[in-house]
């Protein structure tokens, strides 16, 4: 059986070329991006791809025009699908997600009709979909903003040896090498530290 193509609106920043939008365009669904919710009232799928700062006026303005039948999504990491809350009491079918990987996605849905089409969303995006509760998704969120602090010194620390030495070659195998010889207790004592500043 054929999937159903969908008429997605996107909300939000315009999509990048390896953005789910992109991707949903790319399986066959029919992806715009409009302006403001009251475009997007058509569609069956709305996608909010907004900033943080703009979330919550999102929210209440898609509340405004949604129906039931209708699908909301968002891309926020650090909000959850109870974000969704005045879209849902509307009648839509509320679900989050975001990327963490090339291929592999973080998802949340509040229903089985929303965690099924979080899977086929997914799915059609050739992505694999990593299911979470709200309560795992908080510290999801911090896992990841210490991957990215961490990749960020390290980068840091490359540019920084590569001025000392004159050689970014040089540079990234000091790195490397140097990185690969910490010993655990120090590293240890250092992720404890950062873990304490996150309770």
């Amino acid at each position: 059986m054929q999937r159903p193509i969908l008429r997605v609106a996107v909300l939000g920043a315009r999509p990048a070329p390896e953005s789910f939008p992109a991707l949903l365009a790319r399986a066959g669904h029919h992806v715009t991006h409009v302006a403001d919710a009251a475009q997007a009232a058509e569609a069956d799928l709305i996608l909010l791809d907004v900033e943080e700062d703009a979330f919550d006026a999102a929210v209440h303005a898609v509340a405004e025009v949604v129906h039931p039948g209708h699908i909301v999504a968002h891309l926020l990491p650090s909000r959850g699908v109870q974000e969704l809350d005045a879209v849902e009491v509307a009648g839509a079918v509320v679900i989050s997600l975001w990327q963490l990987s090339d291929e592999v996605w973080a998802g949340e849905a509040l229903d089985e009709l929303g965690d099924t089409i979080l899977g086929l969303l997914v799915s059609d995006a050739h992505g694999r979909l990593i299911r979470l509760d709200s309560s795992r998704r908080r510290t999801l969120r911090a896992a990841l903003d210490y991957v990215a602090a961490v990749e960020a010194l390290r980068r840091d620390a490359v540019a920084m040896l590569s001025q000392v030495l004159g050689d970014d070659t040089l540079a990234a195998e000091v790195s490397r090498e140097r990185g690969a010889l910490i010993d655990d207790a120090r590293a240890a004592a250092a992720i404890a530290a950062v873990r304490h500043s996150l309770s």
